[in-house]
C-alpha cells in the first residue's frame, strides 16, 4: 500500500509539473499578445512587432497541438518564444519613456 502510495505520489508529481509548465507558457505567450495589442504594440516598429507576433502565434499553436508534452517539452517551447520576444520587449521599454501605468521612472529601482 505504501508503495503503491509512492508511485501515485511520483506520477502526481509528473502531472503537477506538467500542467504548471502548461500554464506558465500559456500565461506568458497571451500576456505578450495582450500587451502588443496595447502599450507595448505601439512602441514598437512594424518589423519588431510583427515578429513578436508570429512568435506569439507559434507558440499557441504548439501549446494546442501539444497538449500532451510534458514539463521539459513546455518549457523549451517557452525558452523558444522568450528567445526571440523577450529582446524586443526589452529593447521597446529601454528606449520607451517611463509613464504612470508600471514603467519605472527616474527614482523606482527593480
Amino acid at each position: 500500500m505504501v508503495q503503491e502510495a509512492e508511485e501515485f505520489s511520483d506520477a502526481d508529481k509528473k502531472v503537477k509539473e506538467k500542467v504548471d509548465a502548461r500554464n506558465k507558457f500559456e500565461s506568458y505567450a497571451y500576456g505578450i499578445k495582450a500587451q502588443l495589442d496595447d502599450k507595448l504594440g505601439k512602441k514598437l516598429d512594424k518589423k519588431d512587432k510583427d515578429k513578436a507576433a508570429a512568435a506569439v502565434k507559434e507558440a499557441l499553436e504548439w501549446l494546442e497541438s501539444n497538449a500532451d508534452a510534458d514539463a521539459d517539452e513546455t518549457d523549451d517551447a517557452r525558452k523558444r518564444m522568450e528567445d526571440v520576444v523577450a529582446p524586443i520587449v526589452a529593447a521597446a521599454y529601454k528606449g520607451g519613456a517611463p509613464d504612470d501605468e508600471g514603467d519605472l521612472g527616474e527614482h523606482d529601482e527593480l
